[in-house]
């Protein structure tokens, strides 16, 4: 339950906004704690921006945090000065009323809620069933796609120009007729950066390395026998698919990472909706 906890903490510390939240209410706790903040202390001049060492010390250890640098004495002058600039226009942003009615200033304090809420589910860990039901219930988000490999003679266009098209054709009726062993097609064509026995990929993949319209044609092939030519985004080719193999859903076993992940993140966002829901009925609406 421990690992879990804190597993879940990791998750959410490194949000960005939560590092916001975070250092809100660190600086705003500090700022209290310097500033007049805690019981039967006098009254605080709005005008007065009280700092002291342990404020300067927050600052500096929030930078070195945020960038990786600690701040030398230069360095830590710059971050009060910049400090002591926001908090003077905030304050007087406040004393005009310039929050109030503002649509953004209201969404990110939404938005923070949301995620502050979203800090407090803690999920168990998922069970061998209930995942197994997620993958059934979603195939396609989880499905392995079709993937083929195939060997391939490369007819260069920048290399051959206008040519390279019907030394393709005329490479496949030679080759259709002779039957030639792999070794002797390597003379037939040109080098291919790539190779030209590429292994099991699907169609996504293939097209990232010849073309889309390439991919779609070679996903089409039949096992075995020489195909072309065939247009890629560096000429033509010659096809022969060495394997196929058909989309399946895979087993639990194989993409449990995967399911895990988009369990948790469902289970997740279906728990702090019920935190809001509770946090708005919580609330009286009255007409």
């Amino acid at each position: 339950m421990r690992a879990r906890y804190r597993g879940v903490v990791r998750s959410v510390l490194r949000e960005p906004l939560v590092h916001l939240v975070v250092l809100g209410a660190l600086l705003f706790g500090l700022h209290r704690a310097v500033g007049g903040g805690g019981q039967r202390r006098p009254a605080v001049d709005p005008r007065v921006i009280a700092i002291d060492d342990a404020f300067v010390t927050a600052l500096a250890r929030e930078h070195a945090a945020r960038t990786g640098r600690e701040p030398d004495r230069a360095g830590r002058r710059a971050l009060v000065k910049a400090f002591v600039r926001e908090e003077a226009l905030y304050r007087e942003a406040r004393a005009h009323g310039l929050e109030a009615g503002d649509v953004i200033v209201r969404r990110r304090l939404v938005q923070k809620m949301e995620f502050l809420l979203e800090g407090t589910v803690e999920l168990p860990a998922p069970t061998e069933a209930e995942l197994s039901a997620w993958l059934r219930a979603h195939p396609e988000d989880h499905r392995v796609a079709p993937r083929v490999a195939f060997a391939h003679v490369f007819f260069a266009r920048d290399r051959r120009r206008e040519r390279a098209e019907a030394d393709a054709r005329e490479a496949l009726a030679e080759i259709r007729r002779s039957t030639p062993e792999p070794e002797r097609l390597a003379g037939v064509g040109d080098a291919f950066l790539l190779g030209l026995d590429i292994g099991l990929r699907d169609r996504r993949a293939i097209a990232g390395s010849f073309g889309d319209r390439f991919a779609a044609a070679v996903m089409e092939l039949p096992v075995g026998a020489w195909q072309g030519p065939i247009e890629s985004s560096y000429g033509f080719h010659l096809v022969r698919v060495t394997r196929s193999e058909p989309g399946r859903l895979p087993a639990l076993a194989e993409v449990r990472t995967q399911v895990e992940r988009a369990w948790r993140r469902a289970r997740r966002e279906e728990a702090t909706q019920r935190a809001i829901e509770r946090v708005v009925a919580s609330y009286r609406v009255e007409r």
